[in-house]
């Protein structure tokens, strides 16, 4: 049964990845936006950044999903994502170690039914100065969308041993530098197959990249599309890392997942799917 009540009023659109806020300055594999206007705007100690999601078109946004990352902090600090106009709440998103970078996916609630630049949301920094990087996957709305269906915890993918059943990850071995590991996350843990009553638009995954080689960075995105300038983990060692991901699922019922430099291994867990 769809993940929702009796009071539930809004529903989701998922998007393929869009970076549409980087306070670092423009240059090579960092886009012009409206977060680095005149060059580099770092976030300093207790500032506050503002931004809006005006550049997806969305309109009656009740709420936005994306992956928030902290850039290389002069001091270990705490990033707190909340919605525009609003009294920064006590909590945090983000918790990042001097020098790391550190990213998290966040669901923030925006300024009711709003449209355009009146979508807006803040990121408040505690200590110390920091970039950050904004990385749209969907938002929800209260007209039209997907609801979601939450799933027993399974397995999809582990480039380690290889995972039987599961299309494009039978035995692929790490995934090398540039290359991208593609795999049907359909008919797996009860989703269900695409052309069905409840065929799956988005899945929300936790991804952990293991063993490897080089500090690297990871991007998953849908099936049949061209890899967006976006990340979901930051791996900065052979260590374990770890993030929530929503994802688009393409036309195919695929999903990919981009490996930036070295090899690594991937491991791909689902939580469940909007429909």
């Amino acid at each position: 049964m769809p993940y929702v009540d009796s009071t539930s009023t809004s529903f989701f659109n998922p998007s393929a990845p869009a970076r549409i806020c980087d306070t670092r300055a423009a240059g090579p594999g960092i886009a012009a936006n409206q977060c680095n206007v005149g060059g580099m705007h770092e976030i300093g100690p207790g500032g506050v950044l503002t931004f809006n999601i005006a550049a997806l078109g969305a309109t009656n946004v009740t709420a936005v999903v994306f992956n928030l990352t902290a850039i290389v902090p002069s001091a270990s600090t705490v990033l707190t994502a909340y919605p525009g106009s609003s009294s920064r709440p006590i909590v945090s998103n983000v918790n990042v170690d001097k020098s790391a970078t550190v990213p998290n996916r966040v669901i923030v609630k925006v300024p009711a039914a709003c449209s355009g630049a009146a979508c807006t949301v803040n990121v408040w920094n505690s200590v110390g100065s920091v970039n950050v990087a904004v990385d749209v996957d969907g938002w929800f709305q209260s007209t039209t969308g997907a609801q979601f269906t939450g799933v027993t915890p399974a397995r999809a993918c582990d480039t380690r041993t290889g995972t039987s059943g599961t299309d494009g990850c039978s035995n692929p071995g790490k995934v090398a530098a540039g290359a991208s590991l593609s795999i049907n996350i359909t008919g797996i843990d009860n989703i269900p197959t695409l052309g069905g009553a409840h065929s799956p638009v988005a899945v929300v995954l936790n991804v952990t990249a293991a063993n490897a080689t080089s500090g690297t960075f990871v991007t998953v995105y849908p099936g049949l599309t061209t890899r967006p300038n976006a990340s979901d983990l930051n791996v900065p060692s052979s260590l374990p890392v770890t993030n929530l991901v929503v994802v688009q699922v393409g036309s195919n019922g695929f999903i990919n997942l981009f490996n930036d430099l070295g090899s690594v291994d991937l491991i791909v867990d689902v939580m469940g799917f909007y429909s």
